[in-house]
């Protein structure tokens, strides 16, 4: 079988150029409803899943196979008195960092939207403290996407260190051999993983109504 590229999602040029692509259009539509406080109250350890209609979400997606849903995972925190988001993206700052929990779930840019919870309790102290370390770090992002090297972190490797962190062991999750530009063929976390993973259970998933 031919290898399946995600150039898209790892070449900071042609990122630009899906911005750009898939921006002019991002930009008009309205911002995805929040999900009601009675359907999820956030928590440290909540696994937020996304599904964007860029360039981008659509190679990821496709290089995860088995009709996969989601192209992004972020992990909520607690910072400071508050609650966060940390993911890691090539976007932005191209670091490990904090991102608005309502921004980003309500980005004009997701399609759809899914939180998982860990079944069992999580050590949210030593989480939050291991977030804390990498985005006062700045962790670069993982172009190569090995999650086996923890130098850098790419959004899925971030999430499972965290939850390891937090006692929740995902070793056994499903990895997708891809192939990475300028690297070769690496098996990969893909964000869709998360949505088939016994240990977290499906709390809340909000659509965008079809056009």
């Amino acid at each position: 079988m031919a290898p399946r590229a995600i150039l898209l999602a790892l070449a900071p040029a042609l990122l630009g150029a899906a911005v750009v692509a898939g921006g002019a259009a991002d930009r008009i539509r309205p911002p995805l409803a929040p999900i009601s406080a009675d359907r999820w109250q956030p928590r440290p350890g909540d696994v937020i899943l996304t599904s964007a209609d860029d360039l981008v979400g659509t190679q990821i997606r496709r290089a995860s196979g088995n009709g996969a849903l989601y192209s992004h995972v972020g992990l909520v925190v607690a910072r400071g008195d508050g609650l966060a988001v940390i993911e890691a993206t090539p976007y932005g700052s191209g670091t490990v960092a904090y991102a608005d929990l309502t921004a980003f779930t309500t980005d004009p840019g997701i399609e759809e939207i899914a939180i998982l919870r860990p079944r069992a309790p999580l050590d949210s102290d030593r989480l939050n403290r291991e977030a804390a370390r990498l985005a006062e770090a700045r962790i670069a992002f993982d172009y190569e996407l090995d999650a086996d090297d923890d130098s850098s972190l790419y959004c899925a490797e971030l999430v499972v260190n965290l939850l390891r962190e937090g006692g929740l062991d995902l070793t056994g999750i499903r990895r997708d051999s891809i192939y990475v530009p300028m690297t070769g063929e690496r098996d990969v976390i893909m964000p869709n993983a998360f949505a088939n993973v016994s240990a977290l259970e499906p709390i809340a998933r909000q659509s965008r109504p079809a056009r």
